[in-house]
C-alpha cells in the first residue's frame, strides 16, 4: 500500500479521502498547514523527507512564494492544486479580525455578514438592520454581479495550478449550489477536483470514479450560509434567510440579535478591525443612503 501526504486548508480532508478511493492501493493522508512560518517550514521538510516532494494547495503556495524563509520549498516537482473559493452564492460573507483573532458571529462561526457588521458599527439596531437585507442593497453593493468576478478569480487559480477549470465547473454546476460558504465547497465539488489531482499524481493508474460521492465524507457541511432570496431568484436557486452551524438554525431576526450580542461582548465598536476582504467607501455610500432614505 502506497501512502502519500497532502497539505492545505480545511478542504484537504475531503480531497485526501477522495484520492484514496479513486486510486487502488493508495492511501492519502491530509494535514492542515500551520500559519506560523517556522512551523510550516518544519512541516514542509517532513513532507519532503517522507515522500520526496510536496503536494499542497495554493493557499499554502501563497505562503511559500511570499515568505523568503519558505521560498526554497517552491520546487520544480511540487504539485499545487487549487483552493476552491467562490463568493457568488454568498457575496455578503465577510471576515473580521481584531489583534489577529477572528471575530465570531452569533453562532460561533468565523463568517460574518458584511451588512450586519456595517449596521452594528454604525449604530443600527438589529431590527433596523434586518430592513437592509433587500434587493436594493444587494444591487448597490454589487452582489448580483459577483458570479463573473468569482468565476474569473477561480479560473485563474486553476490555470496557475495547471488544472482544467472548464471541466470542473461544468460538472459542479450541474449540481446547482456547490458551495456552503465562500471557501467551503460541497464534497461533490472536492471530489471532482480530486479526480484531476489523482490523474496528475498517478497518470498510469485507472482512476475509478464510480460511486465516489456516496463513499466520501462531507467534512464541511456543518456550517451552511444561506443564499439570500433575491440572490437565489437571480441564480434560479432555492433560497432562505436561515443560518446553520451544526444542529442550530437561526432566522434573520435571531441571527441579527445573536451577532449584535456577540459584538457587544467583545466591545467591537471600540476595536481596530481588519476586514477580509477589505472594505471600501462603497458600503458607507450605499448603506447610509438606504438608512437615510
Amino acid at each position: 500500500m502506497k501512502e502519500i501526504k497532502i497539505l492545505g486548508n480545511c478542504q484537504v480532508g475531503g480531497i485526501a479521502e477522495s484520492v484514496s478511493l479513486l486510486v487502488e492501493g493508495v492511501t492519502v493522508h491530509a494535514e492542515f498547514a500551520p500559519r506560523n512560518i517556522a512551523e510550516l517550514a518544519s512541516v514542509l521538510n517532513q513532507h519532503i523527507e517522507y515522500q520526496g516532494s510536496l503536494i499542497v494547495n495554493d493557499s499554502v503556495r501563497s505562503l511559500i512564494v511570499n515568505n523568503p524563509a519558505l521560498q526554497d520549498f517552491d520546487l520544480p516537482d511540487t504539485i499545487y492544486f487549487p483552493t476552491i473559493s467562490f463568493a457568488a452564492f454568498h457575496p455578503d460573507i465577510q471576515y473580521a479580525f481584531v489583534e489577529g483573532s477572528v471575530v465570531k458571529n452569533g453562532l460561533g462561526n468565523d463568517w460574518n455578514s458584511r451588512i450586519l457588521l456595517w449596521a452594528y458599527l454604525h449604530g443600527q439596531t438589529p431590527q433596523q438592520t434586518q430592513e437592509l437585507f433587500n434587493v436594493r442593497t444587494y444591487e448597490k453593493l454589487g452582489y448580483f454581479s459577483e458570479w463573473e468576478r468569482s468565476s474569473q478569480k477561480l479560473q485563474n487559480t486553476f490555470q496557475d495550478c495547471n488544472f482544467d477549470y472548464g471541466r470542473w465547473i461544468r460538472s459542479v454546476q450541474r449540481e446547482g449550489v456547490f458551495m456552503y460558504g465562500i471557501n467551503h465547497p460541497t464534497q461533490f465539488s472536492l471530489s471532482e477536483l480530486s479526480i484531476q489531482l489523482a490523474e496528475k499524481l498517478f497518470p498510469q493508474s485507472n482512476v475509478n470514479r464510480s460511486n465516489l460521492i456516496y463513499l466520501t465524507t462531507d467534512h464541511l457541511s456543518h456550517i451552511v450560509w444561506p443564499i439570500y432570496p433575491d440572490i437565489g431568484d437571480r441564480l434560479g436557486l432555492e433560497s432562505s434567510y436561515f443560518w446553520r452551524v451544526n444542529q442550530r438554525i437561526s432566522d434573520l431576526a435571531e441571527f441579527s440579535e445573536l451577532c449584535f450580542q456577540t459584538f457587544d461582548r467583545v466591545n467591537l465598536r471600540n476595536q481596530n478591525i481588519t476586514f477580509v476582504p477589505s472594505c471600501s467607501s462603497l458600503e458607507d455610500e450605499v448603506l447610509l443612503a438606504i438608512v437615510d432614505a
